[in-house]
Protein backbone atom coordinates (compact mmCIF):
# COMPACT_ATOMS: atom_id res chain seq x y z
CA UNK A 1 0.00 0.00 0.00
CA UNK A 2 1.26 3.46 -0.88
CA UNK A 3 -1.58 5.95 -0.65
CA UNK A 4 -1.78 9.53 0.52
CA UNK A 5 -4.51 10.92 2.76
CA UNK A 6 -5.59 14.28 4.08
CA UNK A 7 -7.40 15.94 6.95
CA UNK A 8 -9.04 18.85 5.15
CA UNK A 9 -10.32 22.08 6.74
CA UNK A 10 -13.76 22.76 5.25
CA UNK A 11 -16.56 25.28 5.44
CA UNK A 12 -19.31 23.75 7.58
CA UNK A 13 -22.00 25.89 5.95
CA UNK A 14 -20.91 24.98 2.42
CA UNK A 15 -20.72 21.30 3.32
CA UNK A 16 -24.01 21.03 5.17
CA UNK A 17 -26.12 23.67 3.40
CA UNK A 18 -24.96 23.32 -0.21
CA UNK A 19 -23.09 20.12 -1.06
CA UNK A 20 -24.88 17.66 1.21
CA UNK A 21 -28.43 18.81 0.34
CA UNK A 22 -27.55 18.63 -3.36
CA UNK A 23 -26.20 15.13 -2.80
CA UNK A 24 -29.41 14.05 -1.09
CA UNK A 25 -31.32 15.41 -4.10
CA UNK A 26 -29.08 13.25 -6.29
CA UNK A 27 -29.96 10.16 -4.26
CA UNK A 28 -33.62 11.09 -4.68
CA UNK A 29 -33.14 11.22 -8.48
CA UNK A 30 -33.88 14.95 -8.53
CA UNK A 31 -30.56 15.50 -10.31
CA UNK A 32 -28.04 13.19 -11.98
CA UNK A 33 -24.69 12.21 -10.51
CA UNK A 34 -23.06 13.83 -13.53
CA UNK A 35 -24.81 17.15 -12.93
CA UNK A 36 -23.80 17.00 -9.26
CA UNK A 37 -20.19 16.47 -10.33
CA UNK A 38 -20.34 19.26 -12.89
CA UNK A 39 -21.40 21.71 -10.17
CA UNK A 40 -19.37 20.57 -7.17
CA UNK A 41 -16.44 18.57 -8.61
CA UNK A 42 -15.98 19.99 -12.11
CA UNK A 43 -12.35 18.87 -12.26
CA UNK A 44 -13.62 15.26 -12.15
CA UNK A 45 -16.88 15.66 -14.09
CA UNK A 46 -15.45 14.26 -17.32
CA UNK A 47 -14.32 11.10 -15.55
CA UNK A 48 -17.69 10.74 -13.80
CA UNK A 49 -19.46 11.09 -17.13
CA UNK A 50 -17.21 8.38 -18.57
CA UNK A 51 -18.38 5.98 -15.88
CA UNK A 52 -21.50 5.61 -17.98
CA UNK A 53 -23.79 2.82 -16.84
CA UNK A 54 -22.86 3.12 -13.16
CA UNK A 55 -23.82 6.77 -12.87
CA UNK A 56 -26.93 6.35 -15.02
CA UNK A 57 -28.53 4.15 -12.37
CA UNK A 58 -30.31 5.54 -9.34
CA UNK A 59 -30.47 4.61 -5.68
CA UNK A 60 -33.05 1.99 -4.67
CA UNK A 61 -36.49 3.44 -3.79
CA UNK A 62 -36.84 3.95 -0.06
CA UNK A 63 -33.09 4.01 0.52
CA UNK A 64 -32.98 7.22 2.58
CA UNK A 65 -35.90 6.08 4.70
CA UNK A 66 -34.30 2.70 5.39
CA UNK A 67 -31.06 4.24 6.65
CA UNK A 68 -33.06 6.59 8.86
CA UNK A 69 -31.85 9.74 7.13
CA UNK A 70 -33.13 12.96 8.73
CA UNK A 71 -33.40 15.95 6.38
CA UNK A 72 -30.90 18.59 7.43
CA UNK A 73 -28.65 16.15 9.32
CA UNK A 74 -24.92 16.94 8.87
CA UNK A 75 -23.89 13.28 8.47
CA UNK A 76 -25.11 9.72 8.89
CA UNK A 77 -24.02 7.17 11.46
CA UNK A 78 -22.07 4.55 9.52
CA UNK A 79 -23.77 1.72 11.41
CA UNK A 80 -27.11 2.73 9.86
CA UNK A 81 -25.70 2.12 6.39
CA UNK A 82 -24.15 -1.17 7.46
CA UNK A 83 -27.54 -2.37 8.73
CA UNK A 84 -29.37 -1.46 5.51
CA UNK A 85 -30.20 -4.14 2.94
CA UNK A 86 -30.69 -1.41 0.35
CA UNK A 87 -27.24 -0.03 1.07
CA UNK A 88 -25.80 -3.50 0.56
CA UNK A 89 -27.56 -3.54 -2.81
CA UNK A 90 -26.03 -0.17 -3.64
CA UNK A 91 -22.62 -1.49 -2.66
CA UNK A 92 -22.88 -4.71 -4.67
CA UNK A 93 -23.93 -2.79 -7.76
CA UNK A 94 -20.74 -0.72 -7.70
CA UNK A 95 -22.74 2.48 -7.46
CA UNK A 96 -21.62 3.23 -3.90
CA UNK A 97 -17.99 3.26 -5.11
CA UNK A 98 -18.87 5.80 -7.79
CA UNK A 99 -20.76 7.87 -5.21
CA UNK A 100 -17.76 7.81 -2.87
CA UNK A 101 -15.45 9.12 -5.57
CA UNK A 102 -17.85 11.92 -6.52
CA UNK A 103 -18.65 13.01 -2.95
CA UNK A 104 -15.01 13.04 -1.81
CA UNK A 105 -13.97 15.14 -4.79
CA UNK A 106 -16.90 17.49 -4.22
CA UNK A 107 -15.71 18.00 -0.65
CA UNK A 108 -12.17 18.72 -1.83
CA UNK A 109 -13.17 21.11 -4.60
CA UNK A 110 -16.23 22.89 -3.20
CA UNK A 111 -15.88 22.96 0.59
CA UNK A 112 -12.13 23.07 1.37
CA UNK A 113 -10.88 26.37 2.78
CA UNK A 114 -7.36 27.78 2.69
CA UNK A 115 -6.41 28.71 6.24
CA UNK A 116 -5.82 32.38 6.94
CA UNK A 117 -2.38 33.82 7.63
CA UNK A 118 1.11 32.58 6.96
CA UNK A 119 1.56 28.83 6.55
CA UNK A 120 4.43 27.61 8.76
CA UNK A 121 4.61 24.49 6.57
CA UNK A 122 4.77 26.34 3.26
CA UNK A 123 8.11 24.73 2.42
CA UNK A 124 6.79 21.21 3.14
CA UNK A 125 4.34 21.32 0.27
CA UNK A 126 3.92 17.61 -0.48
CA UNK A 127 1.90 16.80 2.65
CA UNK A 128 0.78 20.34 3.45
CA UNK A 129 -1.52 21.10 0.51
CA UNK A 130 -4.00 19.36 -1.75
CA UNK A 131 -2.24 18.21 -4.91
CA UNK A 132 -5.07 19.45 -7.17
CA UNK A 133 -7.19 22.58 -7.31
CA UNK A 134 -7.99 24.39 -5.09
CA UNK A 135 -4.61 23.42 -3.48
CA UNK A 136 -5.77 24.31 0.06
CA UNK A 137 -3.73 23.69 3.20
CA UNK A 138 -4.29 20.25 4.70
CA UNK A 139 -2.66 17.75 7.06
CA UNK A 140 -1.48 14.97 4.77
CA UNK A 141 0.19 11.65 5.40
CA UNK A 142 1.27 8.44 3.70
CA UNK A 143 -0.60 5.17 4.34
CA UNK A 144 -1.91 6.02 7.82
CA UNK A 145 -1.89 8.84 10.37
CA UNK A 146 0.93 7.31 12.37
CA UNK A 147 0.58 9.48 15.49
CA UNK A 148 -2.63 7.54 16.19
CA UNK A 149 -0.41 4.58 17.14
CA UNK A 150 0.36 6.43 20.38
CA UNK A 151 -3.34 6.42 21.24
CA UNK A 152 -4.61 3.16 19.69
CA UNK A 153 -3.40 -0.36 19.22
CA UNK A 154 -3.57 -1.23 15.54
CA UNK A 155 -4.15 -4.71 14.12
CA UNK A 156 -3.88 -5.57 10.43
CA UNK A 157 -6.73 -7.85 9.29
CA UNK A 158 -5.64 -9.30 5.93
CA UNK A 159 -8.90 -11.19 5.38
CA UNK A 160 -10.81 -7.88 5.54
CA UNK A 161 -7.99 -5.67 4.20
CA UNK A 162 -8.38 -3.15 7.02
CA UNK A 163 -6.66 -2.04 10.19
CA UNK A 164 -8.70 -2.40 13.39
CA UNK A 165 -8.10 0.25 16.04
CA UNK A 166 -8.64 -0.03 19.80
CA UNK A 167 -8.06 2.93 22.10
CA UNK A 168 -5.30 2.49 24.66
CA UNK A 169 -6.33 2.76 28.35
CA UNK A 170 -4.54 6.12 28.70
CA UNK A 171 -6.91 7.77 26.18
CA UNK A 172 -9.88 9.50 27.79
CA UNK A 173 -13.25 8.58 26.21
CA UNK A 174 -14.00 12.15 25.00
CA UNK A 175 -10.72 12.26 23.05
CA UNK A 176 -11.26 8.72 21.75
CA UNK A 177 -14.70 9.72 20.47
CA UNK A 178 -13.31 12.74 18.64
CA UNK A 179 -10.60 10.69 16.94
CA UNK A 180 -13.07 7.92 16.07
CA UNK A 181 -15.35 10.51 14.46
CA UNK A 182 -12.54 12.14 12.47
CA UNK A 183 -10.60 9.06 11.35
CA UNK A 184 -12.23 5.72 11.99
CA UNK A 185 -15.34 5.10 9.91
CA UNK A 186 -18.06 6.02 12.40
CA UNK A 187 -19.55 8.94 10.42
CA UNK A 188 -20.42 9.04 6.76
CA UNK A 189 -22.81 10.41 4.14
CA UNK A 190 -25.76 8.59 2.56
CA UNK A 191 -25.09 6.49 -0.50
CA UNK A 192 -21.32 6.10 -0.22
CA UNK A 193 -19.12 3.18 0.78
CA UNK A 194 -18.45 2.40 4.42
CA UNK A 195 -15.97 -0.04 5.90
CA UNK A 196 -17.41 -3.15 7.56
CA UNK A 197 -17.32 -1.78 11.11
CA UNK A 198 -16.38 1.21 13.25
CA UNK A 199 -12.80 1.81 14.44
CA UNK A 200 -11.27 0.79 11.12
CA UNK A 201 -8.91 2.24 8.52
CA UNK A 202 -8.55 0.92 4.93
CA UNK A 203 -5.52 -1.15 4.05
CA UNK A 204 -5.60 -0.41 0.33
CA UNK A 205 -5.55 2.60 -1.97
CA UNK A 206 -9.19 3.30 -2.87
CA UNK A 207 -10.95 6.58 -2.13
CA UNK A 208 -12.92 6.57 1.14
CA UNK A 209 -14.63 9.12 3.34
CA UNK A 210 -13.25 8.36 6.81
CA UNK A 211 -14.92 10.94 9.06
CA UNK A 212 -15.57 14.52 10.05
CA UNK A 213 -15.76 16.90 12.98
CA UNK A 214 -18.10 19.89 13.25
CA UNK A 215 -16.53 23.24 14.20
CA UNK A 216 -17.30 22.93 17.92
CA UNK A 217 -15.73 19.48 17.93
CA UNK A 218 -12.64 20.82 16.17
CA UNK A 219 -12.31 23.29 19.04
CA UNK A 220 -12.48 20.44 21.55
CA UNK A 221 -9.85 18.49 19.61
CA UNK A 222 -7.58 21.55 19.56
CA UNK A 223 -7.72 21.63 23.36
CA UNK A 224 -6.49 18.00 23.42
CA UNK A 225 -3.45 18.49 21.17
CA UNK A 226 -1.01 18.90 24.06
CA UNK A 227 -2.26 15.61 25.52
CA UNK A 228 -1.77 13.89 22.17
CA UNK A 229 1.69 15.42 21.83
CA UNK A 230 2.71 14.08 25.26
CA UNK A 231 1.56 10.56 24.37
CA UNK A 232 3.35 10.80 21.03
CA UNK A 233 6.56 12.06 22.68
CA UNK A 234 6.49 9.14 25.13
CA UNK A 235 6.92 6.64 22.31
CA UNK A 236 10.26 5.35 21.09
CA UNK A 237 11.99 8.13 19.13
CA UNK A 238 12.17 6.04 15.97
CA UNK A 239 8.37 5.62 15.99
CA UNK A 240 7.36 9.26 16.41
CA UNK A 241 5.34 10.78 13.61
CA UNK A 242 7.19 13.70 12.03
CA UNK A 243 3.90 14.87 10.48
CA UNK A 244 2.07 15.32 13.79
CA UNK A 245 3.10 19.02 14.05
CA UNK A 246 1.48 19.58 10.64
CA UNK A 247 -1.75 17.99 11.86
CA UNK A 248 -1.69 20.02 15.09
CA UNK A 249 -1.20 23.26 13.18
CA UNK A 250 -4.17 22.56 10.89
CA UNK A 251 -6.41 21.65 13.83
CA UNK A 252 -5.51 24.76 15.83
CA UNK A 253 -5.93 27.14 12.92
CA UNK A 254 -9.16 25.50 11.75
CA UNK A 255 -10.54 25.81 15.29
CA UNK A 256 -9.62 29.49 15.40
CA UNK A 257 -11.55 30.09 12.16
CA UNK A 258 -14.60 28.04 13.09
CA UNK A 259 -13.98 25.47 10.35
CA UNK A 260 -14.86 21.79 10.23
CA UNK A 261 -12.45 18.96 9.43
CA UNK A 262 -12.96 16.04 7.04
CA UNK A 263 -10.65 13.05 6.56
CA UNK A 264 -10.33 11.69 3.01
CA UNK A 265 -8.54 8.41 2.37
CA UNK A 266 -6.57 8.65 -0.88
CA UNK A 267 -7.61 12.29 -0.90
CA UNK A 268 -4.37 14.25 -0.78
Amino acid sequence: MSSYHAVVPVSWSRLTMEVLPAWVETLQSMRSVTSFAEKFAPNEAELVTAMGKEVARTSPPGYLQEIGWTPGAPFAEADRLRASALHSELDRSGLAAVHTFVVCHAIRFSTSVDLAGDDPFEDDGYYARLHDAPYCQVAGTKNRFHFLDALFTTTWRPERRVYDYAARPVVAPPLRDLLDALFLSTRTFPGIQVLDRNATWPGYDDTWFQGLLAPQEVGRLASCLDEIAQLEAARDTDDQDELFPLFADRVRRAAAEGLALVTLHNGL
